[in-house]
């Protein structure tokens, strides 16, 4: 039977899935370095919050579909080794602290972390 291919990369390190800290920035910072991990969150019978670790988006995604309460989208953990920050008066700032964040897959199209990407918000010729 053939694997389905994702259109989602699959985690950095396999072996550290489940290993993240659960309290993590949401979104945010436009640009990331690596995929942690795809979450899936649920609910306990009492409410509690629980976190479904993956190293894949097919594997999280089949599981969603298959546990009631779950949420049917899944989220990815990403590291981002520096981030960009809107200001409030709109422009943007290149952040050099590495933070982890929980994004929506889609954001991770087009927006792996290089020096065109970071162009793409942050003018880094521009004359005086």
């Amino acid at each position: 039977m053939a694997m389905l291919q994702s259109k989602y990369p699959v985690t950095k390190e396999p072996k550290n899935v489940g290993n993240h800290p659960l309290l993590v920035h949401s979104g945010g910072g436009y640009l990331y370095d690596a995929v942690l991990e795809y979450r899936v969150w649920s609910k306990s019978e009492d409410g509690q919050s629980i976190c479904h670790s993956f190293g894949t988006y097919n594997d999280a995604k089949k599981f969603s579909k298959k546990i009631p309460g779950a949420e049917k989208v899944p989220v990815v953990l990403v590291l981002q080794k520096q981030y960009i920050e809107e200001t409030k008066d709109g422009k943007y700032k290149l952040i050099n602290k590495e933070r982890l964040a929980e994004w929506k897959v889609e954001w991770l199209k087009n927006n792996i972390r290089s020096e065109k990407n970071i162009k793409k918000y942050i003018n880094t010729d521009e004359q005086a």
